[in-house]
């Protein structure tokens, strides 16, 4: 069930090979036990051709990480860091230029209101 939504603006400089970036996430994430196996995970990209940021040249790729609830937090905490670092090194390039125009964020589903 879970998902990783990844989200950046098309002036990035890194060529990036998407499953890859994917399957370095979901890799991770079973490492840490966070999940089990790979198999539930949705993961999709979106190029962010409309958006606004002040300095033209600025360019920022977030990731969005979607899991029920009911996982402990110091884990997540621990996850998130470790994802974050796959980040960088998948986009080495925008890390070089501008390391703060990246962010992940982590999110709990309730599980009472999701329906599959």
């Amino acid at each position: 069930m879970p998902h990783i939504i990844l989200e950046h603006t098309p002036n990035i400089k890194d060529k990036i090979i998407y499953p890859d970036f994917f399957k370095a996430m979901i890799d991770k994430m079973v490492e840490l036990k966070i999940i089990a196996d790979a198999n539930p995970v949705k993961c999709r990209f979106y190029l962010s051709n409309d958006y606004y940021l002040a300095d033209k040249e600025a360019f920022f790729i977030h990731t969005e990480i979607s899991l029920l609830s009911g996982r402990d937090e110091t884990k997540l905490k621990e996850m998130g860091a470790e994802l974050k670092k796959i980040m960088h090194e998948f986009f080495t390039t925008s890390n070089q230029t501008n390391p703060d125009s990246f962010s992940l964020e982590v999110r709990e589903i309730n599980k009472k209101l999701y329906y599959k």
